[in-house]
């Protein structure tokens, strides 16, 4: 039983939008990434970013996908869902085949656009955390494991196909044997914290350490305070080189990659005159490029860290969550088309 996902690149309109929006998406390309395994293991652990394929028999034994507010989250709920009804037996396969997606982006123009293309990439960020509701699904459905409740959750009527009905009985096999302290169950939940509590704690730490070594005297300051935030400081400055290390070695090297792969194909089939300025490029190189590492910070506490703790403080009086989906750019060329389409009509 598989779930299949590929990498994701943002390589359509990168350049045409905002830099905090770009930046934003290339941490939330780059963090997919990382997890991302070309040969897969069985205790390969990875959370799909909006791009996944199940198998029909795994949809089938999870009851196909949930649709209540704590599945806002979708990609990474049904993942969860499917890997805990299945104990954690659940194979996992990276596809080498980046999926192509575009930045959200402001139908206006000028200062205002600019504006409302922040705005829009908040509340895309807002829906995201909004899915921080899955750390409780999470807990709640590893608390099962290998219990009756567990098993009884899995339902398949093994008469419609005999073959499925056997895959059935042999997870159900599995199930019952169930274990909660393994070093695959381990790593999901530090992935779940890593995704809905790092960036609201690196958000507060920062904010609360700052505050407090600005009211208070060095003098007065414990030696010990003191020396326990100069570490974590120099941690801090040592995490954002070593991501500084990750972007411009590997990740600047993915996206040239999957930019000159994705030209290849626009020029065989001709479209690539069509659509050429809806490629973005980038150079490792260019002043741009670094600009874009120096506000890694600070996209970081506007599109991970602030959204979070919103949609973290707005679960005390709701889950529900009122969401329109942001505008994508469209394609000039589908639009003539279709305008041709009509007229012949």
């Amino acid at each position: 039983m598989t779930l299949y996902m590929p990498p994701i690149i943002f390589d359509r309109n990168a350049h045409q939008v905002p830099r905090f929006v770009r930046v934003a998406d290339l941490m939330w390309c780059g963090a997919g990434l990382s997890c991302f395994q070309t040969t897969p293991r069985i205790d390969t652990v990875a959370i799909p970013t909006s791009v996944y394929t199940l198998t029909l028999p795994v949809v089938d034994l999870v009851k196909g996908w949930d649709t209540g507010p704590e599945a806002i989250g979708e990609d990474m709920h049904m993942m969860l869902k499917s890997y805990f009804l299945m104990n954690g037996k659940l194979n996992i396969e990276c596809v080498a085949s980046p999926a192509s997606h575009c930045n959200v982006a402001s139908g206006k123009k000028g200062i205002w656009g600019w504006f409302d293309g922040l705005r829009a990439r908040y509340q895309q960020a807002l829906r995201h955390m909004w899915g921080c509701l899955d750390t409780g699904f999470a807990i709640q459905q590893w608390s099962q494991l290998g219990t009756s409740e567990r098993v009884n959750n899995l339902c398949y009527d093994s008469h419609a196909n005999i073959s499925l009905g056997a895959k059935f009985s042999f997870f159900r096999v599995q199930i019952e044997d169930g274990d909660k302290l393994t070093l695959r169950n381990i790593d999901l939940l530090t992935r779940i914290f890593e995704a809905h509590f790092l960036p609201a704690h690196l958000f507060m730490t920062l904010i609360t350490s700052s505050i407090y070594l600005a009211i208070n005297p060095a003098t007065s300051v414990s030696r010990w305070v003191q020396l326990s935030m100069d570490v974590m400081a120099y941690l801090r400055t040592f995490g954002f080189l070593t991501m500084l290390f990750y972007f411009f070695f590997c990740y600047e090297r993915y996206h040239k990659i999957c930019v000159d792969v994705r030209t290849a194909e626009l020029k065989k089939s001709g479209l690539y005159r069509d659509i050429e300025d809806q490629i973005s490029r980038r150079d490792p190189w260019s002043p741009l490029t670094w600009l874009d590492y120096v506000i890694f910070p600070v996209a970081g506490l506007i599109y991970g860290g602030l959204p979070l703790l919103h949609a973290a403080f707005s679960h005390f009086w709701s889950v529900d969550l009122n969401y329109k989906v942001s505008a994508k750019p469209k394609r000039i060329l589908v639009e003539q088309v279709v305008r041709m389409e009509e007229g012949r009509l």
